[in-house]
Parts: structure tokens; C-alpha cells; sequence
């Protein structure tokens, strides 16, 4: 299991994603201008320029979405990216479920320490995949 330490804002990160929502996380990492809306004609642009984790970030790496791939894969690294940067973390987000499980043995290859997959949506990511995926990263060593 992989332990945070030390100067977190030196943390290295790949993305590995479909859909909107790690889309909205990384536009909120980087803080981009056409992201926040909350105070309208009002805005009197208070976040900008006061953070930006952007030199954080080494890959993002959009795939296609669980709908657009069948719905059994038996060569799950055929969706995958043919090699990702070394990085602390992943985030994935919005992957096939073969693909999620996958993922663990794929990104150790890599060099990449650590895996964060978000839950948003329990029949994304149930319960039983996410205890095959935490035990599989423990197997893998992140």
C-alpha cells in the first residue's frame, strides 16, 4: 500500500478515464479559467492564479467508454494505452469493468506506485470488483 510522505505537491499523476468526471477533476487540478461558475456575472476571479497543479500531471488519457466496447474482453490490454509515464498515482475513472481489473498488473509495468479509482456510481465499480481490484493492487504492490 502505497504511503503518502513528504512534499505531496512534488506527487506525480496520471489520469486514465472516460467520461465527464475525471474531466472535472482535472480542469479543477489545473484550475482552468472556464471551469468555475459558481458566482456568475459576479465572479470576481479569486481562484484563479492562486493554485494550478498542472506540472503535476503526466498523462491523461482518454479511452473509450465502457458502452463503446463489448461488453465481455478477454484482451483487456488491447483498450489500454500501449505505455504510460511513470507517476505516483493513477486515477481512473469510467473504465470497463475488465478493464478496470486489469489495470493493477498494467500499471505496476509502468512504475506507476499507486491506484485511486473514484466511485461515483456503485453499478460502475460494485462492490465485488472493488475488492478484487484492492486485492489485486495489494498483490501488485500499490
Amino acid at each position: 500500500m502505497l504511503t503518502l510522505t513528504g512534499n505531496l505537491e512534488n506527487l506525480t499523476l496520471i489520469f486514465i478515464y472516460s467520461g465527464e468526471f475525471a474531466e472535472r477533476v482535472i480542469r479543477n487540478l489545473i484550475n482552468d479559467p472556464s471551469f468555475c461558475k459558481s458566482c456568475g456575472l459576479y465572479c470576481d476571479y479569486c481562484k484563479y492564479n492562486v493554485y494550478s497543479y498542472v506540472q503535476n500531471i503526466r498523462a491523461a488519457i482518454q479511452i473509450p467508454s465502457p458502452d463503446q466496447l463489448p461488453q465481455f474482453i478477454d484482451e483487456p490490454r488491447r483498450y489500454l494505452p500501449r505505455k504510460v509515464p511513470e507517476a505516483d498515482l493513477c486515477i481512473a475513472s469510467g473504465l470497463h469493468k475488465d478493464l478496470l481489473l486489469e489495470l493493477p498488473r498494467y500499471l505496476r509495468e509502468f512504475r506507476v506506485k499507486g491506484l485511486i479509482v473514484p466511485i461515483e456510481d456503485f453499478l460502475e465499480v460494485p462492490s465485488g470488483l472493488k475488492r478484487q481490484v484492492e486485492e489485486e493492487c495489494l498483490e501488485q504492490g500499490l
